[in-house]
C-alpha cells in the first residue's frame, strides 16, 4: 500500500531519516552514551541517570527499612538493574520527535491538501538532498506522479527541483508522470519502451528525451504525447508564477545548445526546442491567443520569442492575435547592407524583406566555428571528406560563420573544392555531427570568448536587456 506523504514527512520515519542522512536512534544513543563533565566527573548521561535513580531508590529503601527491614523496592530476580539505551530510545521518539510534526504556514502537513502534501514532500527531499554532500548509503528518490492534485503554477518549480537534484547534485531520481509540462525542463532523460516480440522474447528500446518533439517521430505507434495546447498552457502558467523569466522557442536541440551557452550569463532564459519550424509556428499561435487577454498578458513579466530559421523555401506566415508584446515570431537572417554584415530577427509575414537561407550555425564566430568543424571533420569524417576539407582555406574577411553561398568562411583553392562543397555541407548537416559541432564550439568559447557576439547581443536587445557590448541601433534591426 502506498505510504502517504504525511507519514513519510514524519522526522522519525525511516525514509525521512534516509533523506536526512541521519539515524534518529543513533542520535539518541549518542546523546545518552557520550561522556560529559557532570558533577565534576566524566560520565555519560545514561550513567548519570542510572546513578541518580539508584541513589534515589537507595534512600527510599533506607526510609522504609526503618519500619521493617523486610521491606524494599528491588528488581525481579534475573532482571536488569539499570536503564539501557533501548529502554529510552522509543520513549524519546514518542515524547519528543512525534510531538513535532512538520508544519507549513502553521498548519500540520496532514491538514494540507493532497497537492500541498506532495509539494511539501518534494520541497523537504530537495532541502536535504541538495545539502548533504555525501550519503552514507545509495539512495533513489522515486515519486509517483508528482503533479497529482497540484496546481499547475507549482508544477514547473517542483519538476525543476527534481531535475536539479539529478543534474546538479548527482542524485538518482525516478518519477512517473502524465504531465506534459514536465518535458520543457527535461534537459536529459530517456524514454524506455518495452515490447513483446512475436517469438515471446521481450525487447527494450531507448529514445532520447533531450529533443523529444523531434525524437517522437521515431517513437513506436503506441506512444503518444499530449497536445501542443497543453504545452502552451504550461508555459504561460509558469511565466505568470515565475517573475522575470524569458522564453526562446526554437526549432531543434542544437539551437538550444548554442543559445544556452551564449546566454548563460544574460539572465533567466528558458530555451525550448520543439522539433522544427512548423511546431514553432504552431506554438506561437497557441501562445498568442490567451495572451491577447490583457489581464493574462500583464500577469507575465517576461517575454516569449519564437525563433525560426530562414529556410530555402519561403514560408507564408500570418501574424497572430495581438498579445501586448509578450510573444513574437521572428526569423533569423544574416545579410550584408552598405558593406556592413549583420544578423537580424525579421517578422516573417512582412513583404519585401531580405531573404536568404540562414540557420543558427551561420551566425556564430567564424574563426572559432572554422576551428571547430576542422576538428570534428578530422575526428569523424571519412577520408574523402577529410581530403575535400583540405582544399579550403579560412576566409578572414567575413563576420559570420556561413559555409554555403559566396559569403562563406571557406575559400576554395581549386575548381574541385568549389564544385564539391555540397558534400561537406551534407556531412555537417547530419544530426549527430551537428550536435558534436555545437558541443565542441561551446567548449571552445568557454576557454576563448568569441570576437563576434552579434547573436547574443541581438537577442538581449530584443528582450530589452542592458548589455555593454550592445550594438548600435543602426546595426541591428528588429
Amino acid at each position: 500500500m502506498e505510504q502517504s506523504a504525511n507519514e513519510i514527512l514524519k522526522i522519525e520515519d525511516k525514509q525521512m531519516q534516509t533523506l536526512m542522512n541521519k539515524d534518529i536512534l543513533l542520535e539518541i544513543d549518542k546523546v545518552l552514551t557520550s561522556r560529559y563533565e557532570i558533577e565534576g566527573k566524566n560520565k555519560s548521561f545514561l550513567n548519570f541517570i542510572n546513578d541518580y535513580l539508584n541513589k534515589f531508590m537507595e534512600d527510599i529503601n533506607n526510609s522504609i527499612k526503618a519500619i521493617d527491614n523486610q521491606y524494599n523496592y528491588s528488581p525481579e530476580a534475573n532482571s536488569k538493574r539499570n536503564l539501557t539505551v533501548t529502554d529510552i530510545r522509543e520513549k524519546v521518539i514518542e515524547a519528543y520527535f512525534s510531538k513535532r510534526p512538520l508544519r507549513y504556514k502553521n498548519r500540520e502537513v496532514q491538514k494540507l491538501s493532497s497537492g500541498e502534501q506532495r509539494k511539501a514532500l518534494i520541497d523537504i527531499a530537495y532541502a536535504f538532498l541538495s545539502n548533504v554532500k555525501e550519503m552514507d548509503r545509495e539512495l533513489i528518490l522515486a515519486i509517483d506522479e508528482p503533479e497529482v492534485s497540484m496546481n499547475v503554477v507549482n508544477c514547473f518549480p517542483q519538476f525543476e527541483r527534481l531535475e536539479r537534484l539529478s543534474k546538479d547534485f548527482n542524485r538518482q531520481v525516478m518519477i512517473t508522470t502524465h504531465w506534459y509540462g514536465s518535458l520543457p525542463i527535461t534537459n536529459s532523460g530517456h524514454l524506455l519502451h518495452v515490447s513483446k516480440e512475436i517469438e515471446g522474447s521481450v525487447s527494450i528500446s531507448d529514445f532520447s528525451f533531450f529533443d523529444y518533439l523531434d525524437e517522437r517521430r521515431r517513437f513506436p505507434d503506441d506512444i503518444a504525447l499530449k497536445s501542443m495546447f497543453d504545452l502552451a498552457t504550461s508555459i504561460i502558467s509558469y511565466s505568470k508564477s515565475m517573475k522575470n523569466t524569458n522564453w526562446i522557442i526554437c526549432e531543434g536541440s542544437t539551437d538550444k545548445l548554442y543559445l544556452e551557452e551564449l546566454l548563460k550569463d544574460a539572465g533567466n532564459f528558458k530555451i525550448l526546442p520543439v522539433g522544427g519550424c512548423s511546431n514553432v509556428i504552431k506554438l506561437y499561435g497557441l501562445l498568442s491567443y490567451p495572451l491577447s487577454d490583457k489581464t493574462t498578458a500583464q500577469a507575465m513579466s517576461g517575454k516569449i520569442l519564437c525563433m525560426i530559421d530562414t529556410d530555402r523555401v519561403k514560408i507564408n506566415v500570418s501574424k497572430a492575435t495581438e498579445s501586448y508584446g509578450k510573444v513574437d515570431l521572428r526569423r533569423l537572417q544574416t545579410l550584408k547592407s552598405n558593406n556592413i554584415e549583420s544578423v537580424r530577427l525579421l517578422e516573417p509575414w512582412k513583404q519585401g524583406q531580405y531573404y536568404e537561407q540562414t540557420v543558427i550555425e551561420d551566425c556564430l564566430d567564424p574563426k572559432t566555428f572554422y576551428e571547430t568543424i576542422k576538428e570534428i571533420i578530422n575526428a569523424n569524417a571519412n577520408e574523402d571528406i577529410q581530403k575535400l576539407f583540405t582544399l579550403y582555406s579560412f576566409n578572414p574577411n567575413i563576420k559570420f560563420s556561413r559555409i554555403d553561398g559566396t559569403a562563406s568562411l571557406l575559400i576554395p583553392t581549386n575548381y574541385e573544392a568549389g564544385s564539391e562543397k555540397e558534400k561537406l555541407i551534407q556531412f555537417l548537416a547530419d544530426k549527430k555531427i551537428k550536435t558534436k559541432v555545437a558541443k565542441l564550439y561551446n567548449e571552445k568559447i568557454k576557454i576563448t570568448p568569441p570576437d563576434n557576439n552579434s547573436l547574443a547581443e541581438l537577442i538581449m536587445d530584443y528582450f530589452g536587456m542592458s548589455n555593454p557590448l550592445k550594438p548600435k541601433k543602426n546595426e541591428v534591426l528588429i
